[in-house]
């Protein structure tokens, strides 16, 4: 026999955390769109300023 089980009448967080990332996600992609910019202007300044691909790469590692 299979039992319902109470869930205490508390909400589903993740529920919740997914209807919020579906209600946002134009923003969020946006957001992505916008962060991948910003990678590759700082990429490709370093290497005007003579750094390697591989030493721009790692100071891409974070935007800012």
């Amino acid at each position: 026999m299979i039992k319902p089980i109470n869930g205490g009448n508390k909400p589903n967080v993740m529920k919740e955390a997914i209807r919020n990332m579906t209600e946002n996600l134009p923003m969020l992609i946006e957001h992505a769109t916008l962060m991948a910019k910003l990678h590759r202007a700082k990429f490709l300044a370093l290497k005007a300023e003579g750094f390697s691909d591989q030493e721009a790469l790692e100071l891409c590692k974070v935007v800012f």
